[in-house]
């Protein structure tokens, strides 16, 4: 798999971002500043990036003001919740 090998099949890498996270890690606040860097970032063209980043970023936050674990995200590990928010 390579970006030109890709292309042909008319998809992408996207940021092709490789993460790297010890146990310590909080991985809530974790994703809640990859989603702020997102909705920075967005263009802000499309609707599902536009309101999803915006949306994600609200319960990622709500997650933080409670005191909340990673062990909650599994309420939202649907395809369904992920495509509504993204």
């Amino acid at each position: 798999m390579d970006f030109d090998g890709l292309i042909e099949v008319n998809s992408a890498l996207g940021t092709a971002a490789v993460i790297v996270m010890n146990k310590q890690a909080d991985v809530v606040r974790c994703i809640a500043r990859l989603i702020e860097f997102y909705k920075h970032e967005s263009c802000g063209q499309c609707t599902p990036c536009r309101e999803g980043c915006g949306w994600m970023m609200k319960i990622m936050n709500r997650f933080g003001t409670l005191g909340l674990g990673s062990h909650f995200l599994d309420i939202y590990d649907s395809p369904h919740c992920i495509f509504s928010f993204s």
